[in-house]
């Protein structure tokens, strides 16, 4: 039984994995109209972690969502970081800083993220890599044969709105290795 879950556990996993990389690859492949911005951060993060393009081991979650307040208003909120969870929850369980409480490069903050059935809680530290105020935050790191970029991005729109983009990059064996893995495990049972 407990071998089940296990198994049941691991294909959970992939599929999640399959759906995200099924996804980017759609998306990477054919961008829609009107995510120009968007396809141009993915392609920044991509660079940032060495790849030219995304491949089987890579993972690509995006998203961008224009909003009718002013840049500055959005940058002021999203930079409480202490706030957070209140806006990103269930992702967020918990922010902290680690050292200087402010946002600029160099900065190290720890975040509680509940990444669901399989994975659970996770402790993520996090290092401000660069930051552009009131446009653009990134950061980036290669642990655990797993390269990843995060890049947040506030466009000021002609109308006094914004918009909000969001990506991450995860690149590595394990995110591909996890359906080669599954797949096996299926073929065992």
């Amino acid at each position: 039984m407990k071998k089940l879950r296990q198994i049941l556990a691991i294909l959970a996993f992939l599929l999640v994995i399959l759906i995200l990389s099924y996804a980017a690859t759609i998306f990477l492949s054919n961008p829609l109209a009107g995510k120009d911005r968007e396809m141009a951060v993915i392609n920044l993060a991509l660079h940032q972690i060495g790849l030219a393009q995304p491949t089987w081991q890579t993972v690509v979650v995006a998203a961008s969502q224009e909003v009718d307040l002013p840049c500055e208003v959005v940058w002021a909120a999203w930079t409480q970081l202490e706030d957070w969870p209140t806006w990103s929850r269930p992702l967020h369980v918990s922010t902290r800083w680690l050292g200087s409480a402010e946002w600029q490069e160099g900065s190290q903050f720890e975040q509680d993220l509940n990444l669901g059935f399989p994975l659970g809680l996770m402790t993520s530290t996090e290092k401000v890599g660069e930051m552009v105020p009131g446009q653009q935050v990134m950061w980036w790191k290669d642990e655990n044969g797993v390269k990843s970029c995060h890049i947040w991005t506030f466009e000021s729109l002609p109308d006094g709105r914004t918009r909000i983009t969001n990506v991450e990059v995860f690149h590595g064996v394990a995110m591909g290795g996890q359906t080669a893995r599954c797949l096996q495990l299926a073929n065992y049972v």
